[in-house]
């Protein structure tokens, strides 16, 4: 019995251990953004994989989708889904190109509110902008021994009527986004990490013409 009690209290500490950490000090935040920003500020684009996961309430299986995405500044965004034949989006500026197959769809970034967070999340977790934007969201601090973890609760109802929360990874060595986990309102779960980053190498530009 005593050896199971000790094996037990164990795995409760490796758990605990593994948990993220609150961060509320102030100056530790500050910290925390000045070295986002001075490891991104260089960094003119990003190509890498991805694994997206989504998580529906009403379904057992979880949705798995592959793929690439493309950033180059100020505000350009290829993202490929490798899993549904010829399907991806371009963001460039403010308008947003959707290919899914033969159809092709074209909008203003207004018009769609998910590409538009997660354009401003990869643009500015790459460049020397501010990663919170504390007009729209109210953020929180977490982090454990390989991730900070950046919480952002839409404050406007716009927002709240389709995100529930947006968790953000950076990397702890590198600063550089390494996972986005989105809830929406339904309670859905879209889990996004990127994978074999590669920074500054050449990219062309016409990818990105619509």
């Amino acid at each position: 019995m005593r050896q199971i009690l000790l094996i037990l209290l164990t795995l409760l500490t490796i758990t605990l251990s593994a948990q993220n950490k609150s961060v509320t000090d102030v100056l530790k935040i500050g910290e925390i953004k000045e070295n986002i920003r001075k490891s991104c500020e260089e960094i003119c684009n990003i190509r890498c994989d991805y694994i997206q996961e989504k998580s529906v309430s009403l379904l057992e299986d979880t949705i798995k989708n592959t793929g690439e995405v493309i950033f180059m500044k100020p505000n350009n965004l290829y993202w490929k889904n490798n899993s549904q034949g010829d399907n991806y989006f371009i963001l460039k500026n403010d308008s947003v190109k959707i290919v899914n197959n033969n159809a092709v769809d074209v909008m203003t970034i207004e018009e769609h509110l998910i590409f538009r967070e997660i354009s401003k999340i990869i643009n500015n977790g790459v460049s020397d902008n501010s990663i919170i934007d504390e007009k729209n969201f109210t953020p929180s601090f977490e982090e454990n021994d390989a991730y900070i973890v950046v919480n952002m609760k839409p404050k406007k109802n716009k927002m709240k009527n389709v995100l529930g929360n947006m968790k953000i990874y950076f990397d702890k060595s590198s600063c550089l986004v390494h996972k986005i986990e989105i809830t929406d309102n339904n309670h859905d779960i879209t889990t996004i990490v990127l994978l074999d980053i590669y920074v500054n190498k050449n990219i062309d530009n016409t990818l990105f013409n619509f």
